[in-house]
């Protein structure tokens, strides 16, 4: 079927050209130029089916009633793409040009949030992203073990204070080029991207040059640090807001809502002198309780309570956030059990699970009379980094090889730590260690995969650092 199309097209006599090659690689189309103004033509008069223009000319955002049907490669004679631009109605012109566009080679940019955190707080469709991801850019604080979901390149592109950080046009430029050379780009965040992660930088860079962006959220350090402190952001009759505030430049701030309201400073461990002065000019009440939390979401998360008139004596180093609020009266960190055998939704204890493994299982070969017995397990190698054990409350031994995994590890058991064991073998083999009985309780176990131990365990992972 014949179609007959009007295009709006006000550029050089060789970018015409190109055009009607174009246009004449396309099979049953009749059509007519309007050389005038492409889009008014387009838009405002109605005139025009499609308008080509040069893609940099392009005002953005688009109007609702545009869309880009096609992007089209550079010619020697005029070095820019070339936009062909329709009505977002005419699904038949976009179809039309389909074939013609360059970004059908592009890849596409994932922006991730990978959690506050230890690397069991980020999502499941993050997990996906980085499966298929052919180039990560990850950030500072972010779990380095995330990594292991993903087979493709890698790449820091991290900022830290008082360190070496990465320009974020270079950031930028960066993720566009990958994309334009076809692959599948994640850019990995701590927290939630969208929350003083510049998500929005990078959004409107790739936009604008028309790649494609999609945004997975992520645990926000915010929630990572009530959750820590076992308080709510928001409470009825306490606290009916929350405002997400940056520490960095807290003395432009102008406006900021009532004082019944929580108020979460991010990056704020350098700042507390300048927010809680900030404070007082705005009446906040001196005795407000305030809560610091650092390293929201990791194994070794803690909170220093204060009030707005203390708090700037508080000392805690970064990464941190401040919570300023009632609602953070009773903020307290509890202390965790270690899990150092090889399933720790096995074990039914009360405590939060940190699982830092120290023996790995070994597979059994086929039995044969001339031939001993292989071990089950074995000690990890390399030997993880000792973690400090303050930060728990009990250690959790599966088996005799883990109590010698732990000491080999540690060197020693340390008297405030309640011992889990899960057998009377595993009490005789910690009572060999000298560790006192009344430390040694027998541990619930739970059977691995049944319905109680996935809905109940809750674990955090820590990263073999050896």
């Amino acid at each position: 079927m014949n179609r007959r199309l009007t295009i709006a097209c006000s550029m050089i006599p060789a970018v015409l050209s190109h055009i009607r090659e174009v246009m004449a690689a396309i099979q049953g189309v009749n059509w007519r130029w309007i050389d005038t103004d492409a889009l008014k033509d387009l838009t405002a008069r109605r005139e025009a089916d499609i308008a080509v223009c040069a893609a940099d000319e392009l005002l953005y955002p688009l109007q609702e009633d545009l869309t880009l049907a096609a992007l089209i490669h550079e010619i020697p004679s005029f070095p820019k793409k070339l936009a062909v631009m329709c009505r977002a109605d005419r699904a038949d012109l976009r179809g039309l040009f389909f074939s013609l566009d360059v970004r059908n080679t592009y890849g596409k940019v994932w922006l991730v949030g990978a959690g506050p955190g230890s690397a069991d707080l980020i999502t499941l469709r993050a997990q996906r992203a980085l499966a298929k991801a052919d180039v990560v850019y990850y950030d500072d604080l972010v779990d380095e073990s995330l990594l292991s979901f993903s087979e493709g390149e890698r790449v820091y592109v991290g900022k830290r204070k008082g360190r070496v950080s990465h320009a974020q046009d270079a950031i930028n430029d960066a993720l566009y080029r990958s994309a334009v050379e076809g692959k599948t780009v994640v850019r990995l965040k701590g927290g939630d991207p969208s929350i003083f992660g510049r998500a929005g930088e990078e959004v409107d860079y790739l936009r604008r040059r028309w790649v494609r962006v999609e945004m997975i959220p992520g645990v926000t350090a915010a929630s990572a640090a009530s959750a820590a402190g076992l308080f709510s952001l928001t409470q009825r009759r306490i606290s009916k807001s929350v405002t997400l505030l940056s520490a960095h430049g807290i003395e432009g701030l102008e406006t900021i809502p009532s004082a019944e309201g929580t108020r979460v400073y991010y990056m704020a461990a350098s700042k507390l002198k300048e927010i809680a002065r900030d404070l007082s000019q705005r009446g906040v009440s001196l005795d407000t309780p305030v809560v610091l939390v650092r390293n929201a979401g990791f194994w070794d998360e803690s909170c220093v309570a204060g009030t707005v008139e203390n708090m700037a004596d508080l000392e805690v180093s970064p990464p941190a956030l401040l919570i300023v609020g009632n609602v953070t009266a009773f903020a307290r960190v509890e202390r965790k059990a270690l899990f150092i055998g090889v399933d720790p939704d096995i074990a039914g204890v009360q405590e939060p699970v940190v699982h830092q493994p120290l023996i790995e299982a070994v597979s059994m070969p086929t039995p044969a009379p001339d031939r001993p017995e292989t071990p089950l397990y074995r000690t990890v190698d390399p030997r993880p980094a000792p973690l400090d054990l303050s930060y728990f409350s009990a250690v959790i031994f599966s088996s005799p090889c883990v109590v010698e995994a732990f000491e080999e590890v540690y060197r020693s058991f340390p008297d405030h730590l309640l011992c889990y064991a899960f057998d009377d073998s595993t009490r005789d083999a910690l009572q060999k260690k000298e560790v006192h009985p009344w430390r040694i309780v027998a541990c619930p176990v739970r059977k691995p995969g049944s319905a109680k131990s996935k809905k109940t365990s809750v674990t955090q992972s820590v990263p073999n650092s050896g």
